[in-house]
């Protein structure tokens, strides 16, 4: 099975777990998963899957996950690490993958002013910039995950996570580099629908598309202003008249949030459900 296959039936799987044991389980998933950026993504999600599947048999005969595991996830979980094999290439590919998406949807926020050079160096750069963080975040989330935590240790963390955030706004504010595209016109008109189609094909080859939903409708959204900055009356009337820059930036403002705020909201209808 793929990687994909794997997570989808590991997510089946695990709703038939108790709630002691399904605690216990996701605690070590989400260690297992941050713990192995360089191990084969496939062998990791098989790993979890077998792990699952034990946790259910000893279920079925009345065995609790911490008799059955040992008190100490982490140590055994550290032991399960060790046996996989490190898959640098792998891990390679995923920083190139994920650099090159993120440079993708970049694109479109950075194209809404059709007089201002687009700086795909700048771009390319914030995303490593991203990667390298949010490599960051799993290390600190991976730490977490079986220490005692305050509520001052993690707002503290919260804080230090949004300061490191700021330089990529920083990086694609300041940082100008040789390899720029001027992308105005009927150029930019047609460079912006071609890279709408692809993020429209992405989303539709996806099984999930509710979760995908939002994001890609903020992005297609950010498309669609795109397009109208570079029509002549409303494209002056939106980055020049003071009334069309609020109504530019409220919409802004909006596309970026609606993916976070929707997400905040089905999580919390979940949590009520359960």
């Amino acid at each position: 099975m793929t990687s994909e296959q794997l997570i989808e039936k590991n997510n089946q799987l695990r709703e038939q777990l108790s709630p002691a044991n399904k605690a216990y389980y996701e605690n070590l998933l989400l260690y297992l998963r941050t713990k192995s950026l360089s191990k084969n993504d496939q062998q990791v999600e098989t790993l979890l899957l077998e792990i699952l599947q034990d946790m259910l048999e000893a279920q079925a005969k009345g065995i609790s996950s911490k008799d059955y595991f040992g008190k100490s996830p982490q140590a055994y979980a550290d032991d399960m690490i060790k046996v996989l094999p490190n898959d640098f290439i792998e891990a390679f590919k995923l920083i190139l993958i994920a650099i090159g998406s993120f440079t993708f949807f970049a694109f479109f926020p950075s194209l809404l002013n059709p007089q201002r050079a687009l700086d795909i160096g700048s771009i390319g750069l914030t995303g490593l910039y991203a990667i390298i963080l949010v490599i960051g975040i799993f290390y600190i989330i991976n730490r977490d995950i079986y220490r005692n935590k305050n509520i001052l240790s993690r707002i503290l963390k919260i804080i230090l996570i949004i300061i490191l955030t700021i330089p990529i706004f920083l990086i694609m504010i300041f940082v100008r580099t040789s390899f720029q595209l001027k992308l105005q016109g009927i150029l930019g008109i047609s460079v912006i629908i071609l890279l709408m189609l692809a993020e429209l094909i992405w989303y539709f080859r996806q099984k999930d598309r509710k979760l995908w939903f939002f994001l890609n409708f903020s992005f297609i959204g950010f498309g669609v202003l795109d397009i109208l900055t570079r029509l002549p009356k409303l494209g002056h009337y939106l980055i020049n008249n003071s009334t069309g820059k609020i109504y530019l930036v409220v919409t802004i403002i909006a596309l970026c949030y609606l993916p976070w705020l929707t997400s905040v909201l089905f999580k919390y209808k979940k949590n009520k459900k359960s």
